[in-house]
C-alpha cells in the first residue's frame, strides 16, 4: 500500500510540474511519504519535477531534514543551459558517452555504489557537463566497483584498461560543431566495437 501511495504522490508531483499548479492533496500522505515520492524523483533523475516538488513541500512540511536539504542542493546547481551537454542516465548501463565538440579532453568517472557518485549521475552532471571536457560515465553493475573491471570492456581488470585507453582517445578526438539536435544524438552508449575502433 505504501509503494502504490508513494507512486501517486510521484504521479501528482509531476501533473502539477507539467501544468504549473498545486500539487493535488493526497489523504492520508504523511509528511515523511512526500519526502520519499521526492528520493523517488531523486533517485530516477527527474531533476526537474523534483526541483518544483521541493520547492511546494519544503515550506509546507519545514520540520524534515531531508527536504532542507535537497532545497540546499537544488539552491546551489547550475541553472544555465548553454554549455550542458544532453545527457539521461540509464541505470542498466555500463559505459555511457557524452561528447562535446571540439574538445580533445575526457574525463573518466568511475561511479560507485548503486552508480552514482556519491549523488545521482543526472544531478551531478548539472556540473560536469559544463567542463569542456568530453565525459565517460563507467559503472560496475556487479557492485564490484570494477576491482575485476567492466564486462563491457573486456573478461577483467587489465582488459578493461587496455581498453579504456583507445577509448579514450578516440572520444577525444577533435570534431566539427554540431547544432543542439545532433549533440544530443552524441550521448550514446559504446558496445565493444565502438570502444576497440581506434587510430
Amino acid at each position: 500500500m505504501s509503494e502504490r501511495l508513494e507512486a501517486e504522490l510521484v504521479r501528482r508531483l509531476e501533473v502539477a510540474h507539467v501544468s504549473g499548479g498545486t500539487v493535488a492533496a493526497v489523504e492520508h500522505a504523511s509528511p515523511y511519504q512526500w519526502a520519499n515520492a521526492c528520493h523517488d524523483l531523486f533517485e530516477a533523475g527527474r531533476i526537474d519535477v523534483l526541483d518544483s516538488a521541493v520547492r511546494y513541500l519544503q515550506p509546507k512540511y519545514s520540520d524534515l531534514t531531508y527536504l532542507a536539504s535537497l532545497a540546499a542542493l537544488l539552491d546551489v546547481m547550475p541553472r544555465d543551459p548553454s554549455k550542458l551537454l544532453a545527457f539521461c542516465d540509464d541505470p542498466t548501463v555500463e559505459v555511457q558517452v557524452v561528447k562535446r565538440p571540439d574538445c580533445d579532453a575526457v574525463l573518466i568517472c568511475f561511479c560507485a555504489c548503486r552508480g552514482t557518485l556519491g549523488l545521482p549521475l543526472n544531478f551531478v552532471h548539472r556540473w560536469l557537463g559544463r567542463l569542456p571536457v568530453s565525459i565517460i560515465y563507467l559503472k560496475d553493475l556487479r557492485e564490484l566497483w570494477g576491482a575485476c573491471g567492466f564486462p563491457t570492456l573486456g573478461p577483467d581488470r587489465a582488459a578493461a584498461l587496455a581498453q579504456l585507453r583507445p577509448a579514450g582517445a578516440e572520444v577525444g578526438r577533435r570534431r566539427g560543431g554540431a547544432s543542439p539536435t545532433t549533440r544530443k544524438r552524441q550521448t550514446l552508449t559504446f558496445d565493444r566495437a565502438d570502444l576497440t575502433a581506434g587510430g
